[in-house]
């Protein structure tokens, strides 16, 4: 069997849809397997019973909170069966029910101020149960763990009711298609094909190896790297000369050029020292 799970804040809406033809008109003689009391009104069943009146009944805990009840106060959980399982009884669906509730805390049995549920069946091969978060003494319920704690309940309920037994699921698994996607394939015409877990965003590309450089092998080698000293009389013509410089004759001293101030003050009148 296999749970699955979600929230919602219209229990109306979500009884229409049970109690409804279905998107593909697939429901078929809609009507209660269980509820918290066992004298829920069943529309599908009793003429004088509605919709409307199911509904109130179920929200009437909720309705009391006023401003304090919490968006998302709807739990709603379909139950299905494999395919090569064989067709459980109205009383059968009824326990399955109520061990998963249990299990996920939203009604004990025992627990007369449990939250109100009902459980609907419109298949042949699973049931949706409906229930809203508040319990008699009008304090809100949040299920923990709830997905986890209805697969353990239903592994155990393969083994005592005979039907396939699948693994304990370990989160690892790829993630299913949701609805939207689902009726996009439709609309496409897209074939079926396994999802496959994408790359997580933080994962870093895989580090490329640099390309090795390797020199042409027709490329002559630079004269100063092969190792041959190059022909002075050869580069002689192409080397500059140093400029010649004048010498002065033997036995004559040069004259010594003006000493240059670095900061020259500006020209002036000329003064004489005072006689001694």
């Amino acid at each position: 069997m296999n749970p699955n799970i979600t929230r919602g804040s219209r229990i109306y809406g979500l009884l229409a849809y049970l109690y409804g033809p279905g998107r593909h008109n697939e429901h078929t003689d809609p009507h209660l397997v269980g509820s918290w009391d066992g004298f829920a009104p069943d529309p599908g069943r009793d003429p004088n019973a509605s919709l409307k009146h199911l509904a109130n009944t179920l929200d009437l805990r909720p309705s009391q909170l006023g401003d304090a009840l919490h968006k998302r106060h709807v739990w709603h959980c379909s139950i299905r069966t494999a395919p090569e399982d064989r067709e459980l009884t109205d009383q059968e669906w009824d326990m399955i029910a109520r061990r998963v509730l249990h299990a996920v805390d939203v009604s004990l049995e025992g627990d007369d101020d449990g939250c109100r549920w009902v459980a609907v069946r419109h298949a042949p091969d699973h049931i949706h149960i409906a229930a809203t978060l508040v319990r008699g003494d009008l304090r809100k319920v949040y299920p923990r763990n709830d997905y986890l704690k209805a697969q353990a309940a239903c592994r155990e309920l393969e083994a005592e009711l005979g039907l396939r037994r699948l693994n304990p699921g370990d989160r690892t698994a790829a993630k299913r298609a949701s609805t939207g996607e689902r009726l996009k394939a439709e609309r496409l015409n897209l074939p079926d094909s396994p999802a496959t877990p994408s790359a997580p965003p933080y994962a870093k590309p895989s580090p490329q190896p640099a390309p090795k450089r390797t020199s042409s092998p027709t490329s002559p080698a630079p004269a100063s790297l092969s190792g041959t000293r190059r022909d002075p009389a050869a580069t002689s013509s192409d080397t500059p000369s140093p400029s010649p410089t004048t010498t002065p004759p033997s036995g004559t001293r040069a004259a010594p050029s003006p000493p240059t101030s670095p900061c020259p003050r500006s020209a002036g009148p000329s003064r004489t020292p005072p006689p001694r």
